[in-house]
């Protein structure tokens, strides 16, 4: 264990000039695999502000602490701004890494960090790699992005399965793109206790999972204790303008309170299918939402759309027995059958892109066979027939379904 004391916030690297910069110490507490370095500055540099110029700073060993707290009242001491050039701080030892460290950042204000760099994307102030950890206390985030359409996390971006806990800290007036504008995660934990996330917001953005203007989290978990998410936005029609939790996300909120978000739903949190939102002794109030049918200004839980084609038909009369559906490809030839509902009026019926086992064919890869096969690319006729009872000739429907399967899925091609 060791303890290096920073004298100088000139961002500067020079094992000639008698002092010590954060960069400096943080190669020799990189460099030195001990397991609780810690990083503190001198007390003349109380109050002063590190301007990065030399790109973000890497911590990528673990147990790390640095302590800008110089006098020890819970407040910061130091201002560290990338001025939009770089991230602030990247805390990883290896995009996929095998092992997983963690860092503690304590008494300092973190700014102006733009999210591109270092080869990863995503948490203007901070990155936070595959399954490690950040726990940040007496701390501010302020005034970071992620930069362009990447990921995500204005402020902080946990990769996959990282951890991410907030303690006496402020997140505010960071922005994102997708979603995160304060904090962002996938598939990890987000944790704050005694802590805000406010004025933080995202943009416009293709990415279905956009939202969280506050905190976004996708397949993860979000605890709050004794914390407030306040005016916090999303743009467009963006969802979960205080919280966003997709894909099962556990949303749980103690002695806590949402108040005055904004998003087209779920103005203070929005929660996908699956997403469990448990409240004790907390507040969601003063949130709205844009969307014309006032989808839950304050709370919005809803399941995700179907994945595929909806395939919307109208009956007259209806039909008792339902709808048979049946697909063909460019060709002619047909490869899938799909029942619907026969209901007088509208119905809807989803097709998933996939090919019925029957009609299935062979990939290139042999070893591939049985699994599920999407449709490539193309226009795919969509037919129906219906008896109509004494006019004595079945009636035809017809439609053509323009098909784009998502990247990476294993499509099927019939010889030519």
């Amino acid at each position: 264990m060791a303890n290096f004391v920073v004298t100088t916030l000139d961002d500067t690297i020079d094992p000639n000039d008698g002092q010590l910069s954060l960069r400096e110490a943080l190669a020799l507490a990189n460099g030195n695999n001990s397991a609780h370095d810690t990083i503190t500055f001198a007390a003349n540099l109380s109050g002063g502000t590190l301007s990065l110029t030399n790109g973000e700073l890497e911590i990528t060993t673990g147990g790390i602490t640095i302590n800008g707290d110089i006098n020890g009242d819970g407040q910061a001491d130091i201002t560290i701004d990338a001025g939009a050039l770089s991230r602030v701080f990247l805390i990883s030892d290896g995009l996929y890494a095998a092992s997983t460290i963690s860092a503690t950042l304590n008494g300092l204000v973190i700014q102006g960090g733009n999210g591109l760099g270092g080869g990863v994307y995503g948490g203007g102030g901070i990155f936070v790699g595959y399954a490690d950890a950040l726990t940040l206390t007496n701390s501010i985030v302020s005034g970071n992005s992620n930069g362009a359409e990447y990921e995500g996390g204005g402020g902080i971006y946990g990769y996959k399965g990282a951890a991410i806990t907030l303690i006496n800290s402020t997140v505010s007036g960071n922005y994102a793109r997708p979603g995160g504008g304060g904090i962002a995660g996938h598939y990890g934990v987000i944790t704050l206790t005694n802590s805000i996330v406010s004025h933080n917001s995202t943009g416009v953005s293709t990415d279905a999972s956009a939202g969280g203007g506050g905190i976004l989290s996708i397949g993860g978990v979000i605890t709050l204790t004794n914390s407030t998410v306040s005016d916090n936005s999303t743009s467009d029609s963006y969802v979960g303008g205080g919280i966003a939790g997709y894909s099962g996300c556990v949303i749980t909120l103690t002695n806590s309170a949402v108040t005055g978000n904004s998003a087209y739903q779920g103005g203070g949190i929005f929660g996908s299918k699956n997403a469990a939102i448990t409240l004790t002794n907390s507040t969601v109030s003063g949130n709205s939402s844009r969307s014309i049918y006032g989808s839950g200004a304050g709370i919005f839980r809803a399941p995700n759309p179907a994945m595929g084609a909806s395939l919307t038909y109208w009956l007259k009369d209806g039909n008792p027995d339902g709808v048979k559906l049946t697909i063909s490809d460019p060709s002619g030839t047909m490869i899938r059958e799909i029942s619907g509902p026969g209901r007088p009026g509208l119905n809807r019926v989803v097709w998933d892109l996939q090919i019925d086992a029957k009609h299935r064919i062979a990939t290139v890869d042999s070893n591939r066979l049985g699994q599920t096969q999407f449709v490539p690319a193309g226009d795919y006729t969509v037919s129906a027939t219906l008896d109509t009872g004494g006019s004595g000739r079945p009636e035809k429907m017809e439609r053509k379904v323009t098909v784009k399967p998502a990247p990476g899925a294993v499509t099927a091609a019939r010889p030519s």
